[in-house]
Protein backbone atom coordinates (compact mmCIF):
# COMPACT_ATOMS: atom_id res chain seq x y z
CA UNK A 1 0.00 0.00 0.00
CA UNK A 2 1.38 3.43 -0.98
CA UNK A 3 2.26 5.97 1.70
CA UNK A 4 0.72 9.41 1.33
CA UNK A 5 1.89 12.72 2.78
CA UNK A 6 0.62 16.28 3.03
CA UNK A 7 2.17 17.69 -0.13
CA UNK A 8 2.74 20.98 -1.94
CA UNK A 9 2.28 20.30 -5.68
CA UNK A 10 3.76 22.74 -8.20
CA UNK A 11 1.39 21.30 -10.82
CA UNK A 12 -2.20 22.22 -9.87
CA UNK A 13 -3.68 19.56 -12.18
CA UNK A 14 -1.82 16.81 -10.33
CA UNK A 15 -2.88 18.37 -7.01
CA UNK A 16 -6.57 18.35 -8.06
CA UNK A 17 -6.38 14.74 -9.29
CA UNK A 18 -4.63 13.57 -6.12
CA UNK A 19 -7.03 15.45 -3.84
CA UNK A 20 -10.02 13.69 -5.42
CA UNK A 21 -8.56 10.32 -4.32
CA UNK A 22 -9.05 11.30 -0.66
CA UNK A 23 -5.96 9.39 0.44
CA UNK A 24 -5.26 8.84 4.13
CA UNK A 25 -1.88 9.48 5.74
CA UNK A 26 0.03 6.26 6.49
CA UNK A 27 -2.06 3.86 8.58
CA UNK A 28 -4.46 6.61 9.63
CA UNK A 29 -8.13 6.25 8.77
CA UNK A 30 -8.95 9.76 9.93
CA UNK A 31 -6.20 12.11 8.69
CA UNK A 32 -6.79 12.83 5.02
CA UNK A 33 -3.97 13.94 2.70
CA UNK A 34 -3.86 17.72 2.12
CA UNK A 35 -2.92 18.75 -1.41
CA UNK A 36 -1.54 22.31 -1.56
CA UNK A 37 -0.98 24.00 -4.93
CA UNK A 38 -0.09 27.49 -6.26
CA UNK A 39 -3.52 28.35 -7.75
CA UNK A 40 -6.34 29.95 -5.73
CA UNK A 41 -8.83 27.07 -6.02
CA UNK A 42 -9.67 25.61 -2.59
CA UNK A 43 -12.09 22.70 -2.21
CA UNK A 44 -12.15 20.15 0.62
CA UNK A 45 -8.58 18.79 0.91
CA UNK A 46 -7.37 20.80 -2.08
CA UNK A 47 -5.91 24.06 -0.72
CA UNK A 48 -4.76 26.91 -2.95
CA UNK A 49 -1.70 28.74 -1.58
CA UNK A 50 0.26 30.91 -4.06
CA UNK A 51 4.02 30.82 -3.58
CA UNK A 52 4.26 34.48 -2.54
CA UNK A 53 1.54 33.95 0.12
CA UNK A 54 2.96 30.86 1.86
CA UNK A 55 4.24 32.55 5.04
CA UNK A 56 1.10 34.64 5.58
CA UNK A 57 -1.15 31.61 5.04
CA UNK A 58 0.64 29.21 7.37
CA UNK A 59 0.96 31.80 10.12
CA UNK A 60 -2.81 31.74 10.58
CA UNK A 61 -4.05 28.35 9.35
CA UNK A 62 -4.86 25.43 11.61
CA UNK A 63 -4.19 22.93 8.84
CA UNK A 64 -1.09 20.74 8.88
CA UNK A 65 2.00 21.96 7.07
CA UNK A 66 3.14 20.06 3.95
CA UNK A 67 5.91 17.56 4.66
CA UNK A 68 6.68 16.82 0.99
CA UNK A 69 7.05 18.84 -2.23
CA UNK A 70 6.08 17.47 -5.66
CA UNK A 71 8.14 19.13 -8.43
CA UNK A 72 6.49 17.26 -11.35
CA UNK A 73 6.00 19.44 -14.46
CA UNK A 74 7.71 22.42 -12.78
CA UNK A 75 10.85 24.28 -13.88
CA UNK A 76 12.66 22.37 -11.11
CA UNK A 77 11.55 18.92 -12.28
CA UNK A 78 14.94 17.75 -13.59
CA UNK A 79 17.23 19.89 -11.48
CA UNK A 80 18.16 18.33 -8.14
CA UNK A 81 20.21 21.33 -7.08
CA UNK A 82 17.32 23.76 -7.62
CA UNK A 83 14.91 21.37 -5.89
CA UNK A 84 17.17 21.33 -2.83
CA UNK A 85 17.17 25.15 -2.77
CA UNK A 86 13.34 25.23 -2.87
CA UNK A 87 13.14 22.66 -0.08
CA UNK A 88 15.50 24.80 2.03
CA UNK A 89 13.39 27.89 1.35
CA UNK A 90 10.24 26.09 2.53
CA UNK A 91 12.09 24.76 5.57
CA UNK A 92 13.38 28.24 6.49
CA UNK A 93 9.91 29.75 6.06
CA UNK A 94 8.31 27.13 8.31
CA UNK A 95 11.00 27.70 10.95
CA UNK A 96 10.30 31.45 10.86
CA UNK A 97 6.56 30.76 11.15
CA UNK A 98 7.09 28.49 14.15
CA UNK A 99 9.36 31.05 15.84
CA UNK A 100 6.72 33.77 15.37
CA UNK A 101 4.05 31.44 16.74
CA UNK A 102 6.24 30.68 19.76
CA UNK A 103 6.67 34.40 20.40
CA UNK A 104 2.89 34.85 20.22
CA UNK A 105 2.42 31.99 22.70
CA UNK A 106 4.87 33.65 25.12
CA UNK A 107 2.84 36.87 24.91
CA UNK A 108 -0.31 34.90 25.77
CA UNK A 109 1.47 33.17 28.67
CA UNK A 110 2.50 36.57 30.05
CA UNK A 111 -1.10 37.84 29.85
CA UNK A 112 -2.35 34.61 31.45
CA UNK A 113 0.14 34.77 34.33
CA UNK A 114 -0.85 38.37 35.09
CA UNK A 115 -4.57 37.64 34.79
CA UNK A 116 -6.60 38.42 37.91
CA UNK A 117 -9.91 36.62 38.25
CA UNK A 118 -12.53 37.65 40.78
CA UNK A 119 -14.06 34.96 42.98
CA UNK A 120 -17.28 33.56 41.56
CA UNK A 121 -18.88 30.61 39.79
CA UNK A 122 -17.98 31.26 36.16
CA UNK A 123 -17.56 27.93 34.33
CA UNK A 124 -15.57 27.14 31.20
CA UNK A 125 -15.93 23.88 29.23
CA UNK A 126 -13.24 22.65 26.84
CA UNK A 127 -13.94 19.63 24.64
CA UNK A 128 -12.40 18.16 21.52
CA UNK A 129 -14.51 18.19 18.35
CA UNK A 130 -12.96 14.81 17.50
CA UNK A 131 -15.51 13.57 20.06
CA UNK A 132 -18.74 15.02 18.52
CA UNK A 133 -21.09 13.32 21.00
CA UNK A 134 -19.12 14.89 23.88
CA UNK A 135 -19.27 18.34 22.29
CA UNK A 136 -23.04 18.04 21.88
CA UNK A 137 -23.38 16.71 25.43
CA UNK A 138 -21.33 19.59 26.88
CA UNK A 139 -23.38 22.12 24.93
CA UNK A 140 -26.56 20.66 26.42
CA UNK A 141 -24.94 20.70 29.85
CA UNK A 142 -23.91 24.32 29.35
CA UNK A 143 -27.48 25.20 28.38
CA UNK A 144 -28.81 23.56 31.55
CA UNK A 145 -26.40 25.50 33.77
CA UNK A 146 -26.44 28.93 32.15
CA UNK A 147 -29.51 30.14 34.08
CA UNK A 148 -27.55 29.81 37.33
CA UNK A 149 -23.95 30.33 36.23
CA UNK A 150 -21.94 32.25 33.69
CA UNK A 151 -20.77 29.59 31.22
CA UNK A 152 -18.46 29.55 28.20
CA UNK A 153 -17.46 26.79 25.80
CA UNK A 154 -14.42 26.08 23.65
CA UNK A 155 -14.22 23.54 20.84
CA UNK A 156 -12.62 23.41 17.41
CA UNK A 157 -14.76 25.34 14.93
CA UNK A 158 -13.47 24.02 11.61
CA UNK A 159 -15.48 21.30 9.90
CA UNK A 160 -12.31 19.73 8.43
CA UNK A 161 -11.21 17.87 11.57
CA UNK A 162 -9.22 15.36 9.50
CA UNK A 163 -6.92 18.11 8.18
CA UNK A 164 -6.09 20.19 11.25
CA UNK A 165 -2.75 20.06 13.04
CA UNK A 166 -4.32 19.82 16.48
CA UNK A 167 -7.91 20.02 17.59
CA UNK A 168 -7.46 22.59 20.34
CA UNK A 169 -4.11 24.34 20.61
CA UNK A 170 -2.56 25.70 23.78
CA UNK A 171 -2.98 29.19 22.29
CA UNK A 172 -6.72 28.54 21.94
CA UNK A 173 -6.93 27.69 25.63
CA UNK A 174 -4.93 30.71 26.77
CA UNK A 175 -7.09 33.06 24.65
CA UNK A 176 -10.26 31.38 25.95
CA UNK A 177 -9.21 31.84 29.59
CA UNK A 178 -8.04 35.45 29.08
CA UNK A 179 -11.34 36.36 27.39
CA UNK A 180 -13.79 34.53 29.70
CA UNK A 181 -11.94 34.54 33.06
CA UNK A 182 -13.53 31.31 34.38
CA UNK A 183 -13.28 30.28 38.02
CA UNK A 184 -13.64 26.63 37.03
CA UNK A 185 -12.36 24.88 33.91
CA UNK A 186 -13.82 21.52 32.90
CA UNK A 187 -11.73 19.47 30.44
CA UNK A 188 -12.68 16.27 28.65
CA UNK A 189 -10.16 13.45 28.15
CA UNK A 190 -7.31 14.26 25.83
CA UNK A 191 -6.52 17.83 26.86
CA UNK A 192 -4.75 18.17 30.20
CA UNK A 193 -2.64 21.38 30.39
CA UNK A 194 0.57 21.45 32.37
CA UNK A 195 0.01 24.99 33.66
CA UNK A 196 -1.82 26.33 36.72
CA UNK A 197 -3.56 29.47 37.86
CA UNK A 198 -4.14 30.42 41.47
CA UNK A 199 -7.68 31.68 40.72
CA UNK A 200 -8.85 28.70 38.61
CA UNK A 201 -9.80 25.18 39.66
CA UNK A 202 -9.23 22.55 36.97
CA UNK A 203 -11.66 19.62 36.77
CA UNK A 204 -10.99 16.69 34.44
CA UNK A 205 -13.93 14.72 33.04
CA UNK A 206 -12.52 11.43 31.77
CA UNK A 207 -13.64 7.93 30.79
CA UNK A 208 -10.26 6.30 30.18
CA UNK A 209 -7.85 5.17 32.88
CA UNK A 210 -4.91 5.68 30.48
CA UNK A 211 -5.90 9.34 30.29
CA UNK A 212 -6.36 9.35 34.06
CA UNK A 213 -2.81 8.06 34.57
CA UNK A 214 -1.42 10.79 32.30
CA UNK A 215 -3.34 13.45 34.21
CA UNK A 216 -2.06 12.04 37.49
CA UNK A 217 1.48 12.26 36.11
CA UNK A 218 1.12 15.84 34.85
CA UNK A 219 -1.22 17.43 37.34
CA UNK A 220 -0.96 15.73 40.72
CA UNK A 221 2.79 15.72 41.31
CA UNK A 222 2.37 18.65 43.68
CA UNK A 223 0.09 18.79 46.72
CA UNK A 224 -0.43 22.50 46.01
CA UNK A 225 -2.62 21.78 42.98
CA UNK A 226 -6.29 21.79 43.92
CA UNK A 227 -7.61 19.84 40.93
CA UNK A 228 -10.30 17.20 40.81
CA UNK A 229 -11.30 14.30 38.58
CA UNK A 230 -14.79 13.27 37.51
CA UNK A 231 -14.17 9.73 36.31
CA UNK A 232 -16.84 7.98 34.25
CA UNK A 233 -16.41 4.46 35.52
CA UNK A 234 -17.86 2.43 38.36
CA UNK A 235 -14.81 0.19 38.64
CA UNK A 236 -13.91 -0.59 42.24
CA UNK A 237 -10.35 -1.20 41.02
CA UNK A 238 -9.88 2.37 39.74
CA UNK A 239 -11.58 3.77 42.82
CA UNK A 240 -9.09 1.90 44.99
CA UNK A 241 -6.10 3.22 43.00
CA UNK A 242 -7.31 6.82 43.25
CA UNK A 243 -7.87 6.42 47.00
CA UNK A 244 -4.36 5.03 47.47
CA UNK A 245 -2.93 8.04 45.60
CA UNK A 246 -5.15 10.30 47.75
CA UNK A 247 -6.66 11.88 44.64
CA UNK A 248 -10.04 13.52 45.04
CA UNK A 249 -12.31 11.93 42.44
CA UNK A 250 -16.02 11.60 41.75
CA UNK A 251 -16.89 8.31 40.04
CA UNK A 252 -20.00 8.08 37.85
CA UNK A 253 -21.47 5.50 35.44
CA UNK A 254 -20.03 5.93 31.94
CA UNK A 255 -23.47 6.30 30.33
CA UNK A 256 -23.84 9.71 32.01
CA UNK A 257 -21.55 10.91 29.22
CA UNK A 258 -24.04 10.15 26.46
CA UNK A 259 -26.95 12.03 25.00
CA UNK A 260 -29.44 9.57 23.54
CA UNK A 261 -31.17 10.79 20.38
CA UNK A 262 -32.80 7.69 18.91
CA UNK A 263 -36.47 6.94 19.43
CA UNK A 264 -37.03 3.96 21.74
CA UNK A 265 -38.09 1.00 19.57
CA UNK A 266 -40.98 -1.20 20.74
CA UNK A 267 -41.35 -4.05 18.26
CA UNK A 268 -43.44 -7.18 18.24
CA UNK A 269 -41.60 -9.57 20.54
CA UNK A 270 -40.10 -12.78 19.20
CA UNK A 271 -38.60 -13.82 22.54
CA UNK A 272 -40.33 -13.67 25.94
CA UNK A 273 -37.19 -13.80 28.02
CA UNK A 274 -33.49 -13.55 27.20
CA UNK A 275 -30.48 -14.24 29.42
CA UNK A 276 -27.27 -12.62 28.17
CA UNK A 277 -24.19 -14.17 29.76
CA UNK A 278 -21.46 -16.66 28.99
CA UNK A 279 -20.95 -19.71 31.19
CA UNK A 280 -17.65 -19.60 33.07
CA UNK A 281 -16.88 -23.12 34.29
CA UNK A 282 -15.61 -22.70 37.85
CA UNK A 283 -15.81 -26.41 38.73
CA UNK A 284 -12.07 -26.66 38.07
CA UNK A 285 -11.59 -24.92 41.43
CA UNK A 286 -12.03 -28.19 43.33
CA UNK A 287 -11.61 -26.44 46.67
CA UNK A 288 -15.02 -24.80 46.07
CA UNK A 289 -17.04 -27.90 45.11
CA UNK A 290 -18.72 -28.30 48.52
CA UNK A 291 -19.21 -24.53 48.70
CA UNK A 292 -21.06 -24.51 45.36
CA UNK A 293 -23.59 -27.07 46.62
CA UNK A 294 -24.23 -25.09 49.82
CA UNK A 295 -24.61 -21.81 47.92
CA UNK A 296 -27.06 -23.42 45.49
CA UNK A 297 -29.31 -24.27 48.45
CA UNK A 298 -28.78 -20.85 50.01
CA UNK A 299 -29.92 -19.13 46.79
CA UNK A 300 -33.36 -20.74 46.92
CA UNK A 301 -34.53 -18.10 49.43
CA UNK A 302 -31.63 -15.66 49.78
CA UNK A 303 -29.57 -13.10 47.86
CA UNK A 304 -25.92 -13.90 47.36
CA UNK A 305 -24.32 -10.63 48.43
CA UNK A 306 -20.55 -10.36 48.18
CA UNK A 307 -20.02 -10.44 51.94
CA UNK A 308 -22.01 -13.71 52.10
CA UNK A 309 -19.91 -15.18 49.30
CA UNK A 310 -16.67 -14.15 51.05
CA UNK A 311 -17.81 -15.89 54.23
CA UNK A 312 -18.35 -19.09 52.22
CA UNK A 313 -14.91 -18.68 50.62
CA UNK A 314 -13.34 -18.33 54.07
CA UNK A 315 -14.93 -21.59 55.20
CA UNK A 316 -13.63 -23.28 52.03
CA UNK A 317 -10.11 -22.35 53.21
CA UNK A 318 -9.20 -20.68 49.95
CA UNK A 319 -5.92 -18.86 50.74
CA UNK A 320 -6.73 -15.56 48.94
CA UNK A 321 -9.88 -13.93 50.31
CA UNK A 322 -9.43 -10.55 48.59
CA UNK A 323 -9.13 -11.75 45.01
CA UNK A 324 -11.79 -9.32 43.74
CA UNK A 325 -11.89 -10.56 40.13
CA UNK A 326 -12.24 -14.19 41.22
CA UNK A 327 -14.93 -13.25 43.74
CA UNK A 328 -16.98 -11.55 40.99
CA UNK A 329 -16.63 -14.60 38.72
CA UNK A 330 -17.67 -16.92 41.56
CA UNK A 331 -20.68 -14.75 42.40
CA UNK A 332 -21.91 -14.65 38.80
CA UNK A 333 -21.19 -18.36 38.29
CA UNK A 334 -23.27 -19.39 41.32
CA UNK A 335 -26.22 -17.10 40.50
CA UNK A 336 -26.35 -17.84 36.76
CA UNK A 337 -25.99 -21.59 37.18
CA UNK A 338 -28.73 -21.55 39.83
CA UNK A 339 -31.09 -19.65 37.50
CA UNK A 340 -30.49 -21.92 34.51
CA UNK A 341 -30.74 -25.06 36.64
CA UNK A 342 -33.87 -24.25 38.68
CA UNK A 343 -36.10 -21.88 36.69
CA UNK A 344 -39.39 -23.22 35.33
CA UNK A 345 -39.05 -20.78 32.40
CA UNK A 346 -37.92 -21.69 28.91
CA UNK A 347 -35.00 -19.33 28.52
CA UNK A 348 -33.32 -18.01 25.41
CA UNK A 349 -29.64 -17.75 26.30
CA UNK A 350 -27.17 -15.59 24.39
CA UNK A 351 -23.69 -16.66 25.41
CA UNK A 352 -21.09 -19.39 25.07
CA UNK A 353 -20.55 -22.76 26.81
CA UNK A 354 -24.13 -23.19 28.10
CA UNK A 355 -24.60 -26.37 26.07
CA UNK A 356 -22.26 -28.04 28.58
CA UNK A 357 -24.81 -27.80 31.40
CA UNK A 358 -28.30 -27.46 29.89
CA UNK A 359 -30.38 -29.04 27.14
CA UNK A 360 -33.63 -27.49 28.30
CA UNK A 361 -33.03 -23.91 27.17
CA UNK A 362 -32.51 -22.50 23.68
CA UNK A 363 -28.95 -21.32 23.04
CA UNK A 364 -28.73 -18.39 20.61
CA UNK A 365 -25.58 -17.93 18.60
CA UNK A 366 -23.71 -14.73 19.37
CA UNK A 367 -25.06 -11.84 17.34
CA UNK A 368 -22.93 -8.72 16.89
CA UNK A 369 -26.05 -6.59 16.61
CA UNK A 370 -27.33 -7.29 20.09
CA UNK A 371 -29.52 -4.15 19.97
CA UNK A 372 -31.80 -5.76 17.35
CA UNK A 373 -32.06 -8.84 19.56
CA UNK A 374 -33.15 -6.67 22.49
CA UNK A 375 -35.77 -5.04 20.28
CA UNK A 376 -37.30 -8.50 19.66
CA UNK A 377 -37.27 -9.42 23.37
CA UNK A 378 -39.72 -8.55 26.12
CA UNK A 379 -37.59 -9.34 29.21
CA UNK A 380 -33.78 -9.43 29.53
CA UNK A 381 -32.36 -11.06 32.65
CA UNK A 382 -29.28 -9.27 33.99
CA UNK A 383 -26.84 -10.48 36.64
CA UNK A 384 -24.05 -8.05 37.50
CA UNK A 385 -22.25 -6.77 40.58
CA UNK A 386 -22.81 -3.24 39.14
CA UNK A 387 -26.35 -1.95 38.83
CA UNK A 388 -25.59 1.15 36.75
CA UNK A 389 -24.18 -0.45 33.63
CA UNK A 390 -24.24 0.38 29.94
CA UNK A 391 -25.72 -3.08 29.37
CA UNK A 392 -28.84 -2.23 31.40
CA UNK A 393 -29.17 1.10 29.63
CA UNK A 394 -28.85 -0.62 26.24
CA UNK A 395 -31.74 -2.92 27.16
CA UNK A 396 -33.93 0.06 28.06
CA UNK A 397 -32.96 2.03 24.97
CA UNK A 398 -34.04 -0.83 22.73
CA UNK A 399 -37.52 -1.29 24.17
CA UNK A 400 -36.92 -4.35 26.39
CA UNK A 401 -37.41 -4.62 30.15
CA UNK A 402 -34.37 -5.36 32.35
CA UNK A 403 -35.09 -8.04 34.96
CA UNK A 404 -32.21 -7.60 37.38
CA UNK A 405 -30.86 -9.86 40.11
CA UNK A 406 -31.12 -7.57 43.11
CA UNK A 407 -27.58 -6.72 44.22
CA UNK A 408 -28.37 -3.04 44.75
CA UNK A 409 -27.16 -3.16 48.35
CA UNK A 410 -23.71 -4.24 47.12
CA UNK A 411 -23.23 -1.37 44.68
CA UNK A 412 -22.25 1.91 46.35
CA UNK A 413 -22.45 3.71 42.98
CA UNK A 414 -26.07 2.70 42.44
CA UNK A 415 -28.50 5.50 41.55
CA UNK A 416 -32.20 5.07 42.27
CA UNK A 417 -33.47 7.11 39.32
CA UNK A 418 -33.72 4.11 36.96
CA UNK A 419 -35.54 1.82 39.40
CA UNK A 420 -39.01 2.61 38.08
CA UNK A 421 -38.06 1.37 34.58
CA UNK A 422 -36.69 -2.01 35.69
CA UNK A 423 -37.89 -5.12 37.53
CA UNK A 424 -35.88 -6.82 40.30
CA UNK A 425 -35.85 -10.39 41.64
CA UNK A 426 -34.24 -11.93 44.72
CA UNK A 427 -34.77 -15.62 43.99
CA UNK A 428 -36.04 -18.04 41.36
CA UNK A 429 -39.62 -17.91 42.61
CA UNK A 430 -39.75 -14.14 42.09
CA UNK A 431 -38.12 -14.38 38.65
CA UNK A 432 -40.57 -17.03 37.44
CA UNK A 433 -43.53 -15.06 38.79
CA UNK A 434 -42.43 -11.83 37.04
CA UNK A 435 -42.29 -13.54 33.64
CA UNK A 436 -45.32 -15.79 34.09
CA UNK A 437 -47.57 -12.92 35.20
CA UNK A 438 -46.27 -10.47 32.54
CA UNK A 439 -45.30 -7.90 35.15
CA UNK A 440 -44.45 -4.40 33.93
CA UNK A 441 -42.24 -1.70 35.49
CA UNK A 442 -43.86 1.29 37.13
CA UNK A 443 -42.88 3.54 34.20
CA UNK A 444 -42.03 3.18 30.51
CA UNK A 445 -38.57 4.37 29.54
CA UNK A 446 -37.95 6.94 26.78
CA UNK A 447 -35.00 8.97 25.50
CA UNK A 448 -36.17 12.24 27.08
CA UNK A 449 -36.28 10.63 30.52
CA UNK A 450 -32.78 9.25 30.03
CA UNK A 451 -31.29 12.54 28.84
CA UNK A 452 -32.84 14.44 31.73
CA UNK A 453 -31.54 11.77 34.11
CA UNK A 454 -27.94 11.81 32.87
CA UNK A 455 -27.79 15.59 32.48
CA UNK A 456 -29.32 16.23 35.90
CA UNK A 457 -26.86 13.91 37.63
CA UNK A 458 -23.82 15.45 36.01
CA UNK A 459 -25.15 18.93 36.73
CA UNK A 460 -25.41 17.96 40.41
CA UNK A 461 -21.79 16.81 40.40
CA UNK A 462 -20.58 20.00 38.71
CA UNK A 463 -22.57 22.23 41.07
CA UNK A 464 -21.04 20.30 43.96
CA UNK A 465 -17.59 21.22 42.64
CA UNK A 466 -18.39 24.95 42.76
Amino acid sequence: MADYFDTYFFDSKIAKKTAKQHNYLGDSKTKIQICYHPDLLTKENLIGVPIDNIKQYFLTTKYRFPTHIDFTNSTYANNDEEQEKVVNIFYTLFQEIQNEKNQYTLQLVDKYNNLKIKQGTSIGFIASKTQPHIVQYFKSLQKGLKNRFKTSFLTQQTAKDNMILEDISIDDVYKFIIKNKPNYLFFYNEFYPDFNHKDIKFVYIIDSFKICEKILEYRFTSNKINDNIIFFTTSHYYNKILNIKKIKATLLPSYFLQEYTKKIVYKKKKYDVLLVASYQDMDKYYIFNKMFKKIDKYLINNILYMKILISYISKAKYPIKKDWELNILLQQYCILKHIVKHTSLNLNILGSNWDKITKKHKIIKFNKNIEKLYQKTKYVITVSYKMDTNAILSVLQNGAIPVIYDLRADDKFYKKELEDYCLFFKNIQQLDKIIASNQMPKKQFDKDIYNLYSQANLQKVIIKEL
